[in-house]
This record gives C-alpha cells, structure tokens and sequence, in this order.
C-alpha cells in the first residue's frame, strides 16, 4: 500500500533520490563513549572496524534523550544533547560550534531529522508535564515553529528511531509499540498505527530506505535453530504490519545500548544497527542477506550513529500549480495504482455510486494529493475537496 505508492512518487522524481558523499561513505559517525565519563565525535571505518575519535566533546554523560542527524548539503553531523545542538566536522578539519535552542527549563528536544528542502529541523520538543510538540527547528536563526500539539501523556522511548522523507514530506517516529507519521508541511498527523510483531517476535530500529520507500528495522526472537536472532524486517506504516525481508538472521547484536541507533547506507543498500560489546550488523535493504557481522575496535559503544548519505530533496513531474484552477479535475483517468488530485487547503473524501464513504490512504507533496487506489475495487467513485466534486474511474 503506502510503500508501493512511495516507490512509484519516487520513480517520478526529477532528482536522485538518494544524496551521499562518496569520500564519507565507508564509515558510520556517531558520539564515542570509549571509557567512564568521556564522549567524542567519532568514525567507524566499516573496512577495518576501527573506530577513530576526530573531536573530544565537553561532557561527561549523554542523555537518553539525545539524537544525530546529518546534513549531506553541508557535509556536518549535528547532534542534540536534547538541550544543546553540536555542529561536528566529519573530515575534523573545522571547529565544532555549538548553540542552545531556545527552550524552557527542564525542556529538550528529542529525534532530530534533517530535512534537505528546507535546511532545518524536525523534532519534538517536550517540556514536561503539560507540552509536547512536533516542531520545525530553524537552523540559521535558532528559533521554532511550531507544526502540532502532542499529547501530553506521549511516552517517548530512550533511542526510539525516526527518518523524514523529504519526497513524500512525511516525518516516522517509533512510539513505543507505534508507528507515527506527520506530514511536516502540513502540521497534521497521518497515522499512529499499532505495529504488529510474528508472534514472539519484537521489532525496532526504524529506519529508511530511500530507494523502495520501505522502513526498515530488526525483528528480535527466537530462531528455528535453537537460541535467538534478528532479522532485518519492514513494517508498513498503514497495517502496522511487520514482515521479515529474508530468512537470513544473526545471532549477533542481540541487545543494543539504548542510544545505538540504526542507519541505511543509501548508495549502497545496507542497513546498519550496533548492539553491545562493540557488535555491528548490517543487512542487505533488498534481501536482507546480512553482509557484516563484526566487532568493532574498541569495542566500545557508539551512540546516535548515522551514515553520511540521506534521502535527497526532489521535486514531482507535476504541474506546475501555480497555474491551475481549483476545479482541475483528477488524473488520470481512469487510474490503476495512483491519483493525483489537485487540492490547495481541503481534506479529501471518497464514496462509492451508493454513497458509502471508503477509506483511501494519502500523501500530500505540497498542492497535490497523491492517493493510493492500487487496492481500491475497480469502478466509479465520487472525490469531493471542498466544493469540488469529481468523478473518478478506477481500473
């Protein structure tokens, strides 16, 4: 569903949709803990395994509420302490600046993602008891804006994973046993959605993967064998629905220090997540074949690790919607797998010919509204936005 209209909106892409820095590649970026009390800026050269400190940082202790993102524009890592921003050299050749966001005592921002179209932030901020938002995070002038009000009971899990996806301008986060995602243009929440394990299974680590649009992750359980494994696996963010990519597993990286993370190498397709005593693993985003299992040296923990490519900025072979009038009916017609519908301000709402309202999933790229019809029974329907009201034809 989601991911197979993902997959076709960034075949339509006028850009790569994948943006990386070939000379960066090879290495995972991540704060260091090599012993008690110290923490720095740090490679891991995924050749040897060696991890490499490039900048010792001024602290003794990382949050659990801490995150890392890269901006691949800028070639810099920037990590959140939840109170302080850090603005980090990958090649350790420039200073690392530092700036604290303008929040509240006792406040933090959490899961920070990078969004290479706008050159800002995304993430919560939470400033418990009474306020929890979902806020874009101004780089250049250090301030916020507010998108949409959380919960206040939202529960927020030490290392819970995030991505955006700066095609289809959704931001995922991992709610607990949720899937949550927010269209960061819009401000609106798209789904929270229950996610649904293999029985005796648990699945985290979420990620993105640029190519296919899946998110990605590791399913933890008992393996046919005897003992346990993981698995790379994907979870539908629709039907919460988590499904194993192959039957390959590793009975290595088990168990994770909370704040380890995961990431996608998107050049080459391999999906990475570390777990205790120095262990890496990464697995194939195709086929989930896993390609490293290895200890890293030191075997020391590596936290809020990101690899330097990301999902590039890119731009619909739409019209252009400036132009257009509201009344612009639907296209195509018939459709078979996706419509594009042009609505400025408007939810959209379906019926059949007997006036019975169904359920289409939707994403919206800026004035466009892309609807996933691919398992919509074939036949006429009503889409009503506003006061337009049009008759579509699904095949």
């Amino acid at each position: 569903m989601l991911h197979r209209l993902r997959h076709l909106v960034l075949l339509l892409t006028l850009f790569s949709a994948v943006h990386g820095r070939a000379q960066l590649g090879g290495s995972l970026y991540g704060i260091h803990n090599p012993t008690s009390g110290m923490f720095a800026f740090s490679a891991l050269d995924l050749s040897t395994m060696a991890i490499t400190d490039l900048d010792t940082l001024p602290m003794n202790q990382i949050s659990s509420m801490a995150s890392g993102t890269v901006d691949t524009d800028l070639e810099r890592f920037l990590f959140c302490t939840g109170t302080n921003i850090f603005t980090l050299d990958p090649y350790g050749l420039l200073p690392t600046t530092v700036v604290a966001p303008p929040i509240g005592p006792g406040a933090y921002l959490c899961n920070i993602e990078y969004d290479p179209c706008t050159a800002s932030l995304y993430g919560f901020v939470n400033d418990p008891p009474d306020s929890v938002v979902f806020a874009r995070y101004h780089i250049a002038t250090n301030t916020f804006q507010t998108l949409l009000t959380m919960p206040n009971t939202m529960s927020f899990m030490m290392g819970a994973g995030s991505y955006i996806d700066p095609i289809t301008r959704v931001y995922g986060f991992e709610n607990i046993n949720n899937i949550m995602g927010i269209d960061v243009d819009l401000g609106t929440l798209l789904y929270d959605t229950p996610m649904i394990d293999p029985p005796g299974e648990s699945f985290g680590h979420i990620s993105l993967d640029c190519s296919t649009g899946q998110v990605l992750g590791t399913s933890f359980g008992a393996a046919s064998e005897g003992g346990d494994g993981k698995w790379v696996s994907t979870v539908d963010p629709l039907t919460g629905i988590v499904t194993h990519l192959s039957s390959t597993h590793t009975p290595n990286a088990l168990m994770k220090p909370a704040m380890t993370g995961s990431c996608v190498d998107q050049v080459n397709g391999v999906f990475y997540w570390g777990g205790v005593n120095g262990a890496w693993v990464g697995g194939n985003t195709t086929t989930g074949n896993i390609v490293l299992d290895d200890v890293s040296t030191p075997a020391t923990p590596l936290f809020c690790v990101n690899h330097f490519s990301n999902c590039a900025c890119g731009s619909l072979d739409l019209p252009d919607a400036s132009g257009l009038d509201p009344a612009s009916p639907p296209y195509p017609i018939p459709a078979t797998d996706v419509l594009y519908i042009f609505s400025r301000t408007q939810p959209v709402q379906w019926t059949d010919m007997a006036g019975r309202s169904i359920t289409v999933p939707v994403l919206r790229t800026n004035e466009w509204i892309q609807a996933d019809v691919s398992n919509v029974p074939p036949g006429m329907y009503c889409v009503r936005s506003g006061e337009q009201v049009w008759r579509v034809v699904v095949e």
